[in-house]
């Protein structure tokens, strides 16, 4: 199976493939402005499947509030999202993937966090992981999963 033949059979799935730019920014406006691959777009090492939760923030402020602190509050976290994109993708190509291998296989996932800022000094967190399609074919042809 070739690299484009992997992408296409992920995509067939309804997975949605990111692709960056240059010298991308990881920040929100970065990965809340990324580009779906379309049908025309070429198949290049910078695709990456990507999930994202909500991890908190600051809450309370409002256009009533005198801008006292003690209107502000932690806001709940959303617990881990999983990683739903990949674990499709791992049931269909390797159902039978090793618990050392998918331990490996996690160390490709990479992760960061940014927060975004909102009226009245509310702020929402979120932590965020992707993994570029490139190193998962690589690392499932190398382990003779596809």
């Amino acid at each position: 199976m070739t690299y484009e033949q992997f992408v296409k059979t992920i995509r067939d799935f309804g997975i949605q493939c990111f692709y960056e730019e240059e010298n991308p920014k990881r920040t929100y406006d970065y990965f809340h402005n990324k580009k779906t691959l379309s049908k025309n777009d070429d198949f290049n090492e910078k695709l990456f499947i990507y999930n994202e939760w909500y991890t908190g923030g600051m809450t309370g402020g409002s256009c009533w509030s005198d801008g006292d602190q003690e209107n502000y509050y932690q806001a709940s976290s959303s617990p881990k999202e999983e990683f739903t994109d990949l674990t499709v993708i791992l049931d269909f190509f390797c159902p039978q993937i090793t618990y050392l291998h998918y331990r490996s296989l996690e160390k490709l996932i990479k992760n960061d966090s940014y927060s975004r800022d909102e009226y009245y000094g509310n702020t929402s967190d979120y932590f965020y992981e992707y993994l570029y399609l490139k190193e998962l074919y690589d690392f499932l042809k190398e382990r003779k999963y596809l």
